[in-house]
């Protein structure tokens, strides 16, 4: 995860999922969720349906990153705070950020 948060943060990148099957919104989501550093809030365009945005899969796949994370992977990726409390408010904005852009989009 550090090289693609590295890779990420310096905004030189291209993301595409040739398959359909949401990938680039979960790299989006994984850097959104466990890079330490603060980032906007990043559009799930895979995950929106009919003014919806289908929040379950997404956030399945982050939870299971996130309880296999140790403490000593926690310092790799360089948290210095509480994951937990942070994470929270991330998850928070992600599902309210999202929900209304999938609500404008219909």
């Amino acid at each position: 995860m550090p090289e693609l948060f590295n890779i990420l943060d310096n905004k030189n990148y291209y993301i595409a999922c040739a398959l359909g099957l949401h990938r680039t919104d979960i790299a989006l989501a994984i850097n959104y969720f466990f890079n330490p550093l603060e980032h906007e809030v990043p559009t799930m365009y895979g995950h929106q349906r009919s003014g919806h945005f289908k929040s379950d899969d997404i956030m399945r796949r982050i939870g299971s990153i996130k309880r296999e994370l140790t403490t000593e992977d926690l310092k790799r990726l360089g948290w210095n705070k509480d994951l937990e409390s942070e994470f929270k408010i991330r998850k928070e904005k992600f599902i309210s950020i999202n929900s209304e852009l999938a609500a404008k989009s219909v």
